[in-house]
């Protein structure tokens, strides 16, 4: 569900991105550009061989999305701290910190399939106050700033309003980690025939903007780190969304949807807010 605001409207004030010196449109478009110019060489080149084969290409693409979007913030804005998807600084966190992910959804785009995305998230003591999530194959930019609502092209995104699970088409992703895969497959078997659907069908920030538009009713995902899940998780808070991120025995499950399925979610996965 989408709500058509004007330009005007939409051009609102960002007190702690101007106090950055931070401009959402211009972040905007160096994420547009630099995705753009991914899709297009991989949809014009099939990978050969096995996964290890495949591995060395994408990871020079992603190398080479990271430093020329690390150089181009910075000339657009300033030294602003740098944590890329490859790890974290160690220790304590900066204050304010750029996360970008070039490839999101890896697997798709080794095998030139067009559900992987790029995000771009600034996090400001500890809270993540602008996310952008790009789909190169759609050609759509999800952009959120906090307490500012989260768009589509400039359409304000509203999280869906089912109610009941039975109604609800849900996603999930399953985690590269081993530790956590018995623990996903559990979730998976409770919450399937809850539902009136499952899928796994793209990038975790593609999936969680699709339940901030209300293509999705939920989603949920066993993960080791939340600086993945953090563009697509403002996205659904500032689509009047709910997202839980809830730490039992070493794991975490990030649960995404509306506030009267969220608690539903928790109760089949067997974790409670």
């Amino acid at each position: 569900m989408t709500i058509h605001l004007s330009a005007d409207l939409f051009q609102s004030r960002h007190s702690v991105l101007d106090s950055l010196g931070v401009s959402p449109f211009r972040c905007e478009s160096l994420l547009r550009e630099i995705t753009d110019q991914l899709y297009w060489e991989i949809s014009r080149r099939r990978l050969q061989g096995g996964i290890a084969g495949r591995l060395p290409y994408c990871q020079s693409k992603q190398q080479w999305a990271a430093k020329v979007m690390q150089a181009s913030l910075t000339q657009a804005f300033g030294p602003i701290a740098w944590v890329d998807a490859e790890g974290a600084s160690d220790g304590e966190p900066p204050r304010t910190y750029w996360y970008y992910q070039a490839i999101e959804g890896l697997e798709y785009f080794s095998q030139s399939m067009p559900m992987w995305s790029a995000s771009l998230v600034l996090v400001h003591q500890g809270q993540t106050i602008l996310a952008l999530v790009y789909d190169p194959a759609a050609q759509e930019m999800f952009s959120a700033v906090r307490e500012e609502g989260a768009f589509c092209s400039h359409e304000q995104l509203q999280i869906g309003d089912k109610t009941q699970l039975a109604d609800a088409v849900v996603a999930t992703c399953l985690p590269e980690q081993l530790m956590l895969l018995d623990t996903a497959l559990q979730g998976v078997a409770e919450l399937a025939p809850a539902v009136h659907r499952l899928r796994m069908m793209a990038s975790t920030s593609l999936q969680l903007a699709y339940v901030a538009c209300g293509r999705l009713d939920g989603y949920w995902q066993h993960t080791g780190s939340y600086n993945p899940c953090r563009a697509g998780a403002l996205l659904v808070e500032e689509a009047t969304g709910y997202v839980s991120y809830l730490h039992r025995q070493g794991q975490a499950l990030l649960v995404a949807s509306n506030r009267a399925l969220s608690p539903l979610f928790n109760a089949l996965l067997g974790w409670s807010c």
